[in-house]
């Protein structure tokens, strides 16, 4: 039997911004830094002044994943991102595997 992964069943990485020159480069990152991990996750952006105002941030742009606000007010080079993104998942798979 073949289990097939949905969308709805993944983690939701949301940039949020406006569309500026630091939101568009933040994107591209998280793109590469997805790429090269090789995950296959939605990214969505949020653009519109009532849902960011949904985040608890401070400032633009921001990455959040599954609602939860992980960076705000920087632009995380590939590198950094790719770590953030492992650790994030490592973590995510530890916490699931204790709770077994």
């Amino acid at each position: 039997m073949t289990v097939q992964n949905t969308y709805k069943d993944l983690p939701r990485l949301k940039i949020l911004g406006i569309n500026s020159s630091e939101m568009r480069i933040l994107r591209k990152n998280v793109e590469l830094a997805l790429q090269e991990l090789a995950l296959a996750l939605p990214l969505e952006q949020v653009e519109t002044l009532d849902q960011l105002l949904e985040y608890d941030i401070s400032g633009i742009p921001a990455l959040a994943l599954d609602g939860k606000v992980i960076l705000q007010r920087e632009v995380p080079s590939v590198h950094d991102l790719k770590i953030l993104l492992q650790n994030l998942f490592l973590l995510d798979s530890t916490n699931k595997n204790t709770e077994l």
